[in-house]
């Protein structure tokens, strides 16, 4: 087996413009040795938006947006470019590759990050999956579905990466505020549950008060919802809710509240979790989906999904104990170092390696 060329690969992303400048799945380019390439502004020539319209339509894939991203990876294999094309977000991106008459000795892969019962509400079309050379999947949660499409042999488990040297504890001269609870992001989120536990806790507690942190809570539901929960959160009166927040100040917070509660409706990884890992925040979380790929009983509460009581009393008696506190922070960091993004990468390119040699 050949040492990997990094130039034989090309990671194929469009950027979340949410994540932060150290979070999301495609910082895993630089751990790689890729600076980003930046492809023609294909989407200003005349008609694309009508062309992307209709791809968006023929593509049967709700989260379908990847057109540029396609005939950038199109143009490159005309040219003779890599012969390994990675794109980091399957459900958004890929779909019309395989069609590629030049295709010919190219590898193509995919990473899929829905789990399986999203995945099957938004790939309503899956004929294109059985032309790739392989899938990569961040929880092994995923495996059977696509190993339906693929084969075992063609899917690939590799965990989501984390920046454990910008996401690091806070060290020994910052506090952590008394009674602070955090909750951060909206993907697959189980608001209600958010609310109830918090309910619970304002009557078990007073001083208890929770901030949830999203930049895009009105964007990621429908209006009518998200005046709902601003009035409860309001009712409530012990929820903030935060909707700007510069990625120090995030940092800031990972490091100095007391616990992050992540009520969760299903998973397969998670950024904001591996971010509050690699900070040393004590987590009591839903233990759905691929929760258990990434944390045990050890680094964090995990509790059964939509058990509003026993969420609240994690978290209370996580407040009432200081030294648990510490033990589930260390212990979660430790894990975290797992999934630092050089490790992750080294996973990955041997993925790379296996593919490239493979006939």
């Amino acid at each position: 087996m050949t040492s990997l060329n990094c130039e034989n690969v090309l990671l194929l992303f469009e950027r979340i413009s949410h994540h932060s400048d150290h979070s999301g799945y495609d910082r895993l380019a630089g751990y790689l040795g890729q600076r980003p390439r930046f492809s023609p502004r294909l989407r200003d020539f005349p008609g694309f938006d009508h062309f992307a319209r209709i791809l968006k339509g023929a593509s049967g894939m709700a989260w379908y947006g990847g057109f540029e991203t396609e005939l950038s990876a199109a143009l490159e294999m005309m040219r003779s470019g890599p012969r390994l094309y990675h794109f980091l977000y399957g459900e958004n991106d890929y779909r019309f590759t395989y069609l590629v008459p030049w295709r010919k000795q190219k590898k193509i892969l995919a990473t899929f990050h829905t789990p399986p019962a999203v995945f099957e509400r938004v790939m309503r079309k899956v004929q294109h999956l059985k032309y790739l050379d392989a899938a990569v999947v961040v929880s092994t949660t995923q495996l059977r579905a696509l190993s339906s499409f693929l084969g075992e042999d063609r899917v690939h488990f590799v965990p989501h990466g984390i920046d454990t040297s910008f996401f690091v504890p806070g060290g020994m001269q910052v506090d952590r505020r008394e009674n602070a609870c955090l909750c951060v992001g909206h993907h697959l989120r189980d608001f209600s549950m958010l609310c109830e536990v918090a309910s619970v806790l304002r009557k078990e507690n007073a001083s208890v008060k929770l901030l949830l942190v999203d930049k895009v809570f009105f964007q990621d539901q429908n209006s009518d919802a998200a005046d709902y929960y601003v009035k409860r959160f309001r009712d409530l009166g012990n929820v903030d809710l935060c909707l700007g927040m510069e990625e120090d100040e995030l940092l800031r917070a990972y490091q100095t509240m007391t616990v992050l509660i992540l009520p969760l409706r299903d998973t397969t990884a998670n950024n904001s979790l591996l971010e509050a890992m690699a900070c040393g925040l004590p987590i009591v979380v839903s233990d759905v989906g691929g929760i258990r790929d990434y944390l045990d009983d050890e680094s964090a509460v995990l509790v059964p999904p939509g058990d509003v009581r026993q969420m609240a009393e994690s978290v209370l008696s996580l407040l009432d104990s200081p030294a648990r506190r510490r033990r589930i922070g260390q212990n979660s960091r430790e894990r975290a170092l797992r999934y630092d993004w050089n490790v992750v990468a080294r996973q990955m390119k041997r993925v790379y390696e296996n593919l490239l040699n493979s006939r």
